[in-house]
């Protein structure tokens, strides 16, 4: 084993921030290595000898203990600190921490230099016990693997954080010195402070820290991220795209209904006993809105168009509901009078016309102000995918305000549109997909964040950005706004 090896294996408790093949891009912060109890041992030997070190009287007793207080708490950091310096790599924190021990004990202050670096390893087991505690709270909630969790981007500037303290502090300790306005112990011991402070430390306590607990935060209020970056990816987002899914729980609304051959009431009837035997949106509106009794026993030979209608036989008379389309099909002409272009099923009785039933779509209650909340929160284009025919959803598109309306979509439509708005977008502003039923793309879309509704209790898994375990859509702009919020105080 040569020297470089032996200096590796010595630093291999360290911190992962502080060792040689650390990527400065970003700050990963999971322990890698198994010495966390021995780790624990020597933390617990170290703060022995410090406390008896600095009750001692005798000079020289308290710097051999208190020299072996650093020694049992930072030896692996002196190691790495070592290896570093051999690899030009003069600005690690490593190198900058132990620069720091040595020079506060090399002007008289053993005490504060063991109880520096204790604080150091202490703080630094804790975030390493609080990442992995996060990512087994993740797991779980998600029901298997994520996606980087423990990845938090490092601002640009943190690189030249560590050359221009050290620069500082220099300069402060030549004024000092030069201007006398200190000894040279005290001007030594006030760059090692200036150094200090060079340190990222503070980033890489408090920004994780913050990170992670939004994300645990927000899992308890029905947002789930798969990762920290997803969360400050949202401060990006200037498009969203919502998309109704299949199943909306808000169903069409029946206005009227129009015969000029059966009472209104036994229109509805017919159309709601046809009906019965389909599973659509629209069907299910009819059924709805008919407040009597089924009567299963006297149909037969129900068949369920797609998109057009059903097509049922009651007792041996044929009965059709459904679109225009189906009528032409089934022979049936409709009188001028009653063609329209809105959201309306035709009836028919044998070959014969009977009479139409108009619907509305609903809007939301809670949907416009989430919408509304997202404008203020920076959000320029709004994209809304409906299951409804066009004309029916036009008018909520129109009362919710959105930018672009397109129904009736494959999924491979949506995946062109949702391309088409991210190369439309400028630099640096993101795209949400917001899927309301967790059914258009269980695997991800080509947008840049996708964001679905699924039960809690829920077994399947989607590949999503943020799950959301209630289908309140006032969580998506409260998880932006929270995305804000712990950007700025990770900033400050």
């Amino acid at each position: 084993m040569n020297f470089q090896e032996l200096l590796t294996r010595l630093s291999a408790s360290c911190f992962a921030a502080d060792r040689p093949d650390y990527d400065w891009k970003t700050l990963r912060l999971f322990p890698e290595t198994r010495l966390d109890l021995v780790l624990i041992v020597r933390l617990a030997a170290a703060l022995i000898l410090c406390i008896v070190g600095a009750l001692v009287h005798s000079t020289v007793l308290r710097y051999v203990l208190l020299v072996l207080s650093v020694l049992a708490a930072g030896y692996d950091y002196l190691a790495a600190a070592i290896t570093c310096i051999l690899n030009r790599q003069v600005f690690r924190p490593a190198v900058i921490v132990i620069v720091c021990v040595i020079g506060t004990m090399a002007v008289g202050q053993p005490v504060d230099a063991a109880v520096f670096l204790l604080v150091y390893r202490v703080v630094s087991i804790l975030i390493a016990v609080v990442t992995v505690h996060a990512k087994k709270t993740l797991e779980a909630a998600v029901g298997g693997e994520i996606h980087s969790p423990a990845e938090i981007a490092a601002p640009k500037w943190i690189g030249y954080l560590a050359p221009a303290g050290l620069c500082i502090a220099v300069l402060v300790a030549v004024l000092e010195i030069v201007l006398k306005i200190a000894t040279v112990s005290r001007a030594i011991h006030a760059a090692m402070i200036v150094l200090f402070l060079s340190t990222p430390c503070a980033l890489l306590i408090s920004v994780p820290l913050v990170w992670y607990s939004a994300v645990n935060g927000a899992y308890r209020c029905d947002v789930l991220f798969r990762s920290c970056r997803s969360m400050r990816a949202l401060n990006a987002v200037r498009a969203v795209a919502v998309d109704e899914g299949e199943g909306d729980s808000q169903l069409p609304k029946v206005i009227s209904v129009k015969s000029s051959q059966l009472a209104p009431e036994a229109l509805l009837q017919l159309a709601a006993n046809a009906e019965s035997c389909s599973n659509s949106r629209t069907a299910r509106a009819i059924c709805a809105a008919y407040n009597g009794p089924i009567l299963t026993q006297y149909l037969s030979r129900a068949m369920d168009i797609p998109e057009s209608g059903v097509e049922v036989y009651i007792e041996s008379t044929r009965v059709c509901v459904g679109t225009r389309e189906l009528m032409i099909l089934k022979g049936v002409d409709i009188p001028d009078a009653d063609l329209t272009d809105g959201y309306v099923v035709y009836v028919s009785v044998g070959e014969q016309y009977a009479g139409k039933i108009l619907l509305q779509e609903v809007v939301q209650s809670d949907t416009k102000p989430a919408l509304k909340e997202l404008r203020a929160l920076g959000v320029h284009t709004i994209t809304l995918f409906s299951n409804a025919s066009n004309d029916s959803a036009a008018e909520n598109a129109k009362e919710l305000k959105a930018d672009h309306l397109y129904c009736k979509c494959s999924g491979q439509e949506k995946e062109q549109i949702l391309s088409q708005q991210v190369d439309n977008l400028s630099d640096g502003e993101l795209l949400l997909y917001y899927d309301r039923r967790c059914t258009a793309h269980p695997e991800h879309s080509s947008a840049d964040l996708d964001a679905c509704v699924i039960p809690e209790e829920s077994n399947e898994r989607f590949d999503a950005d943020i799950l959301l375990t209630s289908q309140d859509p006032y969580l998506l702009p409260e998880a932006i706004e929270t995305a804000g919020w712990v950007e700025g105080l990770c900033r400050e």
